[in-house]
């Protein structure tokens, strides 16, 4: 077997990454039928985004640098589509830096998230219940003034906290969001804390 970063779909792979994320899926299930692991995978990407990032990797049609320096894969995604959705997952210490209205009922946000080498990006959606759990955890003597005025926000808005607010999330995977140009696969809040 070649060395996977040699292998003629693994520079498909990168780009899927960064231009449709469905394809990304259906190029990595190529690679591992194939034999690679999806460690192998995850920590090749990896490596190639940060080659790009210091400008040390050959222009073989992949992502601009400064477009693979910002871009981390949905760690939702990167998780087998049959990843159960009733298992939870604990995601310890993090930094919750903003928060967006997604519509009346839903807000979200999004951190970074590392598995072994590789950094991934997390998006993390919220009931209006879990949000204000969110506010309690973070910054307990704020949390209901702030609660009220941000209930008048638009879907579409966000608001960036001054302080990240750290905290402690229990979430279940929810399901794949499909836009245009990326696909990603958010975590629904079940418990947060301090």
């Amino acid at each position: 077997m070649i060395p996977l970063r040699k292998h003629p779909l693994f520079q498909q792979l990168l780009i899927d990454l960064a231009t449709d994320y469905a394809q990304f899926e259906v190029t990595g299930k190529q690679l591992a039928a194939e034999g690679y692991t999806y460690d192998e995978m995850a920590a090749a990407v990896q490596v190639q985004l940060a080659e790009l990032q210091r400008g040390h990797a050959a222009d073989d049609g992949v992502p601009a640098a400064a477009e693979a320096a910002r871009y981390r894969p949905d760690y939702g995604m990167f998780l087998p589509a049959d990843w159960p959705t009733h298992q939870h997952h604990v995601f310890c210490d993090v930094p919750v830096t903003h928060i967006s209205r997604s519509d009346t009922v839903t807000w979200t946000t999004l951190a970074n998230y590392q598995v072994d080498r590789t950094e991934f990006a997390v998006s993390f959606d919220l009931s209006n219940e879990m949000f204000r759990r969110l506010l309690h955890a973070g910054i307990p003597s704020e949390a209901e003034e702030l609660f009220a005025a941000m209930q008048d926000m638009e879907p579409g808005q966000s608001f960036d906290f001054v302080e990240p607010l750290i905290v402690t999330i229990e979430a279940t995977l929810g399901i794949v969001v499909r836009l245009p140009r990326e696909s990603f696969r958010p975590f629904v809040v079940r418990l947060v804390e301090r």
